[in-house]
């Protein structure tokens, strides 16, 4: 025996599969939106963290450019350089100036500490913020391609008259105060 459906319950019938279909579609809708949503933040992500990884990476590594004929380049980002100083007058071995623990003789950027080395800490906008004369300078020395710690071109050292001179990593170095310190350099200086 079948059943026969009324006007009024086909009617139901129709609407209710038409509310079904349409509440399908909204959900197909709203997962695709989904997707969508959920692809713009993983491509958001993707982009914030190239951005990160080239700030932290390739641009570390990248120079500002060149500053002077003689190609010096320094990083965007701050550095922390170190040189190794050492005077020798008459022969006999000169320690720098040098302050008390846990301080600095300089500064902020162009410094040394109780170790007698040459500290350039922060961020070098030009050559000229880091040279030999202004490294002297800041810690109250006294040097020049004449004098070096009070001792003068022509004074007597070891019976003749002694002469300043340079060597920056083993070669003499005609610059003196124009010389700009690099990271790892070995600056000695000769009164001989």
């Amino acid at each position: 025996m079948s059943e026969q459906l009324s006007k009024h319950e086909r009617r139901q019938m129709k609407i209710e599969q038409r509310r079904e279909a349409k509440l399908k579609m909204q959900q197909e809708i709203e997962n695709k939106g989904g997707m969508k949503k959920y692809a713009f933040i993983a491509v958001a992500v993707l982009l914030v963290g190239a951005a990160l990884y080239f700030f932290a990476f390739v641009a570390k590594s990248s120079p500002t450019g060149n500053f002077n004929t003689a190609g010096i380049v320094f990083p965007l980002n701050n550095i922390h350089w170190h040189a190794i100083p050492q005077i020798t007058l008459c022969g006999e071995e000169k320690p720098i100036p040098t302050p008390g623990p846990g301080l600095h003789l300089g500064n902020t950027l162009f410094h040394t500490h109780e170790d007698a080395q040459i500290h350039i800490e922060g961020t070098v906008a030009g050559p000229e913020q880091i040279t030999l004369g202004g490294f002297f300078d800041n810690i109250g020395v006294k040097f020049s391609s004449t004098e070096i710690m009070g001792r003068k071109n022509g004074d007597i050292c070891n019976g003749v008259p002694g002469t300043v001179q340079l060597f920056v990593n083993g070669s003499l170095n005609a610059e003196f105060r124009d010389y700009v310190v690099r990271d790892k350099d070995k600056i000695q200086i000769m009164f001989e």
